[in-house]
């Protein structure tokens, strides 16, 4: 029992070792910089509005296709009001 516990000390060991020894001497690639919300130059909030929609239903398409696993298809999307 004492030698299974001493490899799987070694083993967490040198999984440790490596991981600082790589994130050390090979950096991962730096994220690209996030889009700007909000009101672009020569560009009126209905253009954003328009992408934002766009977006969304690329989101929406992307997550039926996947929960169905390409067999479903959306038919349409629409705003419902919310009532208070």
């Amino acid at each position: 029992m004492f030698t299974v516990f001493v490899v799987l000390f070694l083993v967490v060991q040198t999984g440790n070792l490596l991981i600082r020894v790589v994130n050390r001497w090979l950096p991962g690639a730096t994220p690209a910089p996030a889009a700007r919300s909000g009101s672009f130059p020569g560009r009126t909030s209905a253009d954003t509005d328009k992408r934002a929609d766009a977006a969304m239903l690329a989101a929406i398409v992307a997550a039926v296709e996947t929960v169905t696993d390409g067999q479903g298809a959306v038919v349409s999307v629409r705003r419902v009001a919310l009532e208070k």
